[in-house]
């Protein structure tokens, strides 16, 4: 009787056990692929279906589960749900962890929790329902989702992204639309994907994906996984809440009717306008003024009536300035209505930031921003690196307010070059953000150094940046400390310099030219070969950011900014030795750019100069063997020795 009883027991408790869906325990038998130990998970399926009524609304349902391999994998084993607090829900959400042993843990309403998804936002409606179990995944683990949500849309768009830079054996989303709706779709970082279609219903989909391992100074995900972009109309005549777009000029004059009513002065603006500007007299002048001011305007972000258009509608200039707070679009309304009043006429632009090679022309979207700009009305006077010409508005400077690094005349490196959409009621469209030439962003360098019979140093190191290489110095000297900055600079001077001790260092930063000012000493830099010969390398310091290129083969492009740099390094030798052997002098032409170096002594002096420039642009994997052996052979130069023979 009493083993009767447990067998009871043990069915009663086996029935109660967790048990995963049929969907989820179909994919236990997916085969294990092999990859390399670097690769943390692969995704088993990743399906979204988007199901459209017709009336502005939109039902997802998704299915999505990877397999861990290793504790680099853990972070897939959580679930997300994008939704909108003022046009969404999260209808249901429910996930499953299934270990090697087979033993199932269930995850539901208890286990899920709300989050926002931005950071840096005060307040924004834009939330994510989740899951995460990546503390209870072990190799071998098996961790599915599904879930269910609403939303209102404001466009007739989407974008799905195939994968991220794991594996994936397949990835699918499936489009539903009423009956007499079509679908257009561009596909983008992969051969064209025509949808399967049945009736009113669209299915793109790729199986076996290898895992993307994204390369040093190359693309990031957004611009090496496979993606379609997607378009989807009512018949003709019907009528539909929301939005569709044909052609950039729809796009631009939609985001126009957002952006326009928000660019309203009042009296407190327009007396704040009148101060910054009073001491002004030029265009330039008055532009670097309030250029000035609204970059000094702390970035703080919040978003409300997104599916309204909020995420595209700036609040009110009066408002930012009275706050004296606000996101990329805020700051770029202000600084337009501030121009306005003194006169000037400026636009504001939507890009992507952080991939100039993003936005496609094909494809005219407002989906394809993440970034607010302005474009300002300038004279023939106004020569900069970011000023370009318009056919219908006629010479535009673009300035990032956001950027408080990158003065007004040029543009952050990673926002030129790209496609942006200049926003006007009628003549906006998209135009190409110009690209600096390599002058722009320049380094000069001037060394002044001293090397004593006992073999000591002393050097004066001076660098004046301007363009990209002066943003990148005040990056760092303004995100950190006095104690933290010096540092950074004993490290820089100690890679080149062994021994060294930094005795001072001076920066100062005006009309957007940075100046570094170190001086060092080093007990024993010259290297004693024998009793009479010495050698040392006259280059005492590296370039900072240099590209490491230890990799000999690349997959993916190489992306090369341009740049210039000049470097002068005059060393006093010491009394009792003359110059016994100099390095050749390098002249090197290439399709990437130029390097050049020369030398000369006389009368107890050694004078050492030496050229750089990159012409910059999107380097092909086939060409960067090319690539690699020219920025080597400018590297392999910094080492080249001196050998002093004493007399």
């Amino acid at each position: 009787m009493r083993n009767v009883l447990l067998l009871v027991i043990a069915a009663a408790s086996l029935m109660g056990a967790p048990k995963a869906p049929a969907w989820v325990n179909a994919l236990l038998n997916s085969p294990a692929t092999k990859f390399d130990g670097k690769v943390g998970a692969h995704v088993l399926l990743q399906e979204h279906r988007v199901t459209i009524d017709g009336l502005g609304k939109a039902f997802l349902r998704v299915r999505s589960a990877a397999r861990i391999l290793n504790n680099g994998g853990r972070g897939r084993a959580s679930a997300r749900m994008l939704y909108r607090k003022d046009s969404g829900k999260v209808k249901d959400l429910n996930a499953w962890l299934i270990t090697p042993s087979g033993t199932v843990k269930e995850y539901g309403k208890k286990e899920a929790i709300d989050i926002a998804l931005a950071e840096n936002d005060v307040y924004s409606e834009g939330r994510a329902r989740a899951i995460i179990a990546g503390a209870e995944a072990i190799a071998g683990s098996l961790f599915a989702y599904e879930g269910e949500s609403e939303e209102s849309s404001i466009f007739t768009q989407r974008e799905w992204r195939f994968q991220d830079d794991e594996p994936a054996l397949l990835s699918r989303f499936v489009l539903e639309l009423p009956p007499g709706w079509r679908a257009e779709s561009k596909t983008y970082n992969h051969p064209t994907i025509e949808p399967k279609v049945s009736g009113s219903t669209f299915t793109w989909e790729l199986e076996n994906l290898p895992p993307i391992v994204l390369e040093g100074a190359g693309p990031g995900i957004e611009g090496l996984a496979p993606r379609v972009a997607i378009s989807y109309y009512p018949p003709a005549g019907a009528q539909a809440d929301a939005v569709s777009f044909s052609t950039w000029p729809e796009v631009s004059a939609w985001l126009s009717a957002l952006n326009d009513p928000q660019a309203v002065a009042d009296a407190t603006l327009r007396a704040k306008v009148k101060d910054l500007t009073e001491a002004a007299r030029t265009e330039r002048e008055k532009v670097e003024a309030l250029g000035r001011f609204v970059q000094g305007i702390k970035y703080v972000s919040i978003q409300m009536g997104i599916s309204r258009g909020g995420g595209y509608r700036p609040h009110t200039a009066s408002e930012v300035l009275t706050k004296l707070y606000g996101d990329c679009k805020d700051k770029a309304n202000l600084l337009r209505t501030m121009l306005r009043e003194a006169g000037i006429e400026a636009y504001p632009v939507a890009v992507f930031a952080g991939d100039p090679t993003y936005v496609r022309k094909d494809w005219p979207s407002p989906h394809q921003f993440n970034h607010a700009i302005v474009a300002i009305r300038v004279s023939d006077d106004y020569q900069a690196p970011a000023v370009a010409g318009h056919p219908d508005i006629g010479r535009i400077l673009y300035f990032d307010p956001t950027d408080e690094y990158t003065p007004i005349g040029l543009l952050p490196a990673h926002e030129q070059g790209s496609f942006a959409l200049l926003v006007h009621p009628t003549k906006g469209d998209l135009v190409a953000v110009p690209r600096a030439q390599p002058e722009a962003n320049h380094l000069e360098r001037t060394i002044k150094a001293s090397l004593n019979d006992d073999g000591s140093l002393t050097a004066v190191v001076t660098e004046k940046c301007t363009g990209e290489s002066a943003s990148a110095n005040r990056r760092i000297l303004r995100g950190a400390n006095e104690a933290e900055y010096r540092k950074v600079i004993e490290r820089w001077i100690a890679r080149g310099v062994p021994g060294s001790q930094v005795e001072k260092i001076e920066t100062s930063d005006d009309t957007g030219e940075f100046q570094l000012d170190v001086e060092l000493t080093a007990p024993s830099y010259g290297q004693i070969m024998n009793a009479r010969l010495w050698m040392f390398k006259p280059a005492l310091v590296e370039r900072r950011g240099w590209y490491g290129l230890r990799e000999e083969k690349r997959t993916q492009p190489f992306l090369l900014d341009p740049d210039s740099y000049s470097e002068s390094v005059e060393v006093t030798l010491p009394n009792q030795f003359r110059v016994d052997e100099l390095p050749e002098s390098v002249e090197l032409n290439s399709a990437h750019g130029t390097f050049r170096t020369s030398w000369e002594h006389s009368n107890g002096t050694l004078l050492f100069r030496r050229s750089f420039r990159t012409n910059g642009g999107e380097i092909a994997p086939e060409d960067y063997a090319e690539l690699r052996k020219f920025l080597r052979t400018v590297e392999t130069a910094a080492d080249s020795a001196v050998v002093l023979q004493k007399q």
